[in-house]
C-alpha cells in the first residue's frame, strides 16, 4: 500500500503536469488591458459589489419572494468579472508551488491560510445559526415558513463561501497588479 507521502507527490506532479498543459493550451496574453491598477480595483470592485448586493436581496427574499430569485441572478453576473479577473492572473491562485516564484508562492500561501481561517468561522458560525433557529423556531419570529428560511440559509451559505473563497485570487491580484498605471 503506498504511503501518504507518496500519494500527495504523485498528485502534486501530476497537478503541475495539468498545469503545464493548460498554460501550453491557453493563451496566457489574454486580458494584457486589465492588468493594471484600476482595472483591477474595477474588477474586484464590481465582483465584492454584486456579491452585497446579491446578499442585501437575498435577505429581503425572506420576505419578497423575487428578492431571492434576483439573488441568484445577481451571483451569476458577479461570476463575470470574477472569471475574467481570475483570468488576469492566469489562474496562478490555484497553481501547483513548484511553478510559482517564491514571493508568489507566499503571497497565495498567505491568501490560502487566510480563506481557510474564515471558512472555519463562518462555518462555526453558521452550524450555530442552524442548531439556534432550529430548536428556537426562529423562523416563526420572522413570520416566514420553515421552508423559505431553510432555502434562504442555505443560499446564503453558498454565497458569503464564494465570497471567502475568492480571496486568494483577489488577494494575488491585489498584490502583483496593483502597481501605478
Amino acid at each position: 500500500m503506498p504511503s501518504l507521502t507518496s500519494l500527495y507527490s504523485r498528485h502534486e506532479e501530476a497537478k503541475v503536469r495539468r498545469w503545464e498543459r493548460a498554460m501550453k493550451e491557453n493563451n496566457t496574453m489574454k486580458f494584457l488591458s486589465l492588468r493594471g491598477r484600476t482595472p483591477t480595483l474595477r474588477l474586484i470592485g464590481s465582483f465584492l459589489a454584486l456579491q452585497l448586493i446579491s446578499l442585501i436581496f437575498l435577505i429581503s427574499g425572506l420576505w419578497w419572494l423575487p428578492g431571492f430569485f434576483i439573488s441568484i441572478a445577481l451571483t451569476g453576473i458577479a461570476c463575470v468579472p470574477w472569471t475574467i479577473l481570475r483570468g488576469t492572473i492566469d489562474t496562478k491562485d490555484d497553481a501547483p508551488a513548484s511553478v510559482l516564484d517564491e514571493y508568489e508562492n507566499s503571497v497565495v500561501s498567505f491568501w490560502n491560510r487566510l480563506t481557510l481561517r474564515l471558512l472555519h468561522a463562518w462555518t462555526f458560525i453558521i452550524g450555530f445559526v442552524i442548531i439556534i433557529s432550529t430548536l428556537a423556531d426562529f423562523y416563526e419570529y420572522l413570520g416566514v415558513s420553515q421552508t423559505r428560511w431553510t432555502i434562504i440559509l442555505g443560499y446564503l451559505v453558498l454565497d458569503i463561501s464564494s465570497a471567502i473563497t475568492s480571496l486568494p485570487a483577489i488577494g494575488y491580484a491585489l498584490t502583483f497588479h496593483t502597481q501605478e498605471d
